[in-house]
């Protein structure tokens, strides 16, 4: 995964400012595809909820961070997730 400094700032504010918010995390994940890091891109897309809690403890920063060390552990758990019909199929 990019430093937070690559990734795309209005996407992070959006995320910062309501984490609540599935579409600000889904944005990520797109973008984060669109820069060729699928890993991340599905850990993120499936787990953003579970992502979001982690805001309760640490800063946005360090939960991506912790994504992007994590990120071919995470992207395999995500793929064995069951889905659910009106969610995004991970990448």
């Amino acid at each position: 995964m990019p430093t937070t400094l690559d990734l795309p700032v209005p996407i992070l504010r959006a995320i910062g400012d309501n984490p609540n918010v599935p579409q600000h995390w889904h944005e990520l994940a797109d973008w984060l595809a669109a820069q060729a890091h699928d890993d991340e891109a599905v850990a993120v897309r499936t787990l953003w909820p579970t992502l979001r809690e982690n805001l309760a403890v640490v800063s946005l920063e360090e939960t991506l961070a912790d994504v992007a060390k994590n990120a071919a552990l995470l992207a395999k758990i995500a793929r064995k997730m069951p889905r659910h019909d009106d969610e995004t199929p991970p990448v």
